[in-house]
């Protein structure tokens, strides 16, 4: 049937002014929820004893400030199992009373959560971590805690714990001696938009789950880490990841009891093409004395399954004293993309590779603009020598030049745009043109002072 011109054209404005109509209604319930918008505090002497009490009491949309307790005491017994969209935990210093002010990378930590001696089970109402948030708290956020000792029989107790809920943050956070720093889940595009940012993550794992348990364990759909520094995993890896879609973004990731950094797969989440990892303007260290697996990172999979999509590893400092491969591949969907990086043999000149893979054609392997330690080999069998330039730090260097050096004159300008790069995984991130970042340590990241050509390596200048 054919619709009159002049019907149709009544149609169409009649659906835009519904369309007019639905966005000014927005406008004006997001006003009113802004108007209505309170912030609920817990303390001796404020409005609420305890977390719990204060988000009991909280509607969606409030902000919970948690103030110290005297004498520098933690908060014990947290458990808090958030169903509600849009609660904001914050840490408060004495004499804030405007929780608007705080800013990503104002590492204040003054209240500590101390989880020793309960159980986070998971069992019926309990949770298994401090703070978890489940598919109904979507928009939460939790900043600047000190959350340290989470721990069940499982081995899997987390700081926090993202449950299927979408664009949840956490910022500014320190955590550390829990089974599971930060652990995250969820099917098909659940879990979307995971931003851990300006946080110190430490020590977390367990030895009597030795390779089980991690400083981040993620899954779901897509997950930013920005500003970070992760070290010291006790016995698993720094970052291990089953996310579809990861950028590690101006992060210092380093000493790990395992892998730096593990990206695998998760069934049909990740068997799809364009399942892309971006690691950049990162520095990513090996422990000298590394006991578990000594390679850096390993990007496809480790249960059966599959991983379809592009490593892009761009303007990173990687260092690394040991033969084992920069990058393991180890899924046949996969593809490795170096660019405008600077690798580091602080060993023995070992002739580490790197990438390597376990199956047996040949990947897709870019290699642009990356300097090298004299001994490093592309893969095993592929020599490359025209792909990469030996560079080698100034001797008597220390450790710290990783994520304090500046470039070299040499190394400046001499990067590879990284606006050639509009393959899915950048796009995603939104490259095509926004400025990247560098590492401030400790746990912050500033915009890089590039020009059109980056300069090789982390940092375009010292912060």
């Amino acid at each position: 049937m054919k619709t009159n011109p002049k019907v149709a054209l009544n149609i169409a404005a009649v659906i835009a002014a519904i369309f007019v109509f639905i966005a000014m209604s927005s406008v004006s319930l997001g006003n009113a929820r802004a108007q209505e918008r309170r912030t609920l505090t817990v303390g001796v002497g404020y409005d609420y004893p305890t977390i719990q009490a204060a988000y009991d009491a909280a509607q969606p949309g409030d902000v919970i400030g948690i103030y110290p307790l005297p004498d520098g005491e933690p908060y014990r017994n947290v458990a808090i199992l958030v169903r509600k969209p849009n609660i904001s935990f914050i840490g408060a210093a004495s004499g804030d009373d405007d929780m608007s002010g705080i800013e990503v990378g104002e590492h204040r930590r003054p209240v500590t959560i101390d989880g020793s001696g309960f159980d986070y089970s998971g069992v019926g109402e309990i949770p298994r971590a401090v703070f978890q948030f489940d598919k109904e708290a979507s928009g939460s956020s939790v900043w600047n805690l000190r959350i340290k000792n989470a721990r069940n029989s499982s081995h899997n107790g987390a700081g926090v714990r993202i449950n299927a809920a979408n664009n949840v943050k956490v910022m500014n956070c320190e955590i550390s001696y829990c089974d599971m720093g930060i652990m995250s889940n969820g099917k098909g595009e659940e879990a979307q938009h995971q931003y851990i940012m300006a946080c110190s993550i430490h020590d977390n794992g367990s030895l009597d789950a030795p390779g089980y348990s991690h400083n981040l364990y993620l899954g779901g759909y897509s997950a930013v880490i920005k500003g970070c520094e992760i070290f010291n995993s006790v016995s698993g890896h720094n970052v291990k990841s089953r996310a579809r879609l990861n950028l590690i973004e101006a992060c210092y990731i380093h000493d790990s009891a395992n892998r730096e950094i593990d990206i695998v797969d998760d069934g049909e989440l990740t068997a799809k093409p364009g399942a892309d990892a971006v690691i950049i303007g990162s520095i990513i260290a090996k422990a000298k004395d590394c006991l578990g697996n000594r390679g850096v990172i390993h990007f496809g999979q480790d249960s059966g399954g599959a991983r379809t999509g592009v490593l892009y590893v761009m303007n990173c400092n990687v260092a690394t004293p040991f033969i084992t491969p920069v990058v393991m591949l180890s899924s046949p969907g996969t593809s490795l993309t170096y660019a405008n990086c600077i690798f580091y043999d602080f060993g023995f000149g070992q002739e580490g590779s790197l990438a390597q893979w376990t199956y047996p054609e040949d990947i897709a392997l870019d290699i642009k603009a990356c300097v090298a330690s004299p001994g490093f080999k592309v893969a095993d069998g592929v020599v490359g020598r025209e792909k990469l330039v030996e560079f080698a730090p100034e001797p008597g260097l220390p450790d710290s030049w990783l994520y304090t050096m500046i470039p070299d004159k040499s190394l400046q300008g001499k990067g590879t745009p990284l606006t050639a790069y509009r393959q899915s995984g950048m796009l995603w991130i939104g490259y095509g043109g926004r400025s990247f970042y560098q590492y401030a340590h400790p746990a912050l990241d500033v915009s890089r002072a590039d020009q059109e050509l980056p300069a090789i390596g982390a940092f375009a200048a010292r912060y």
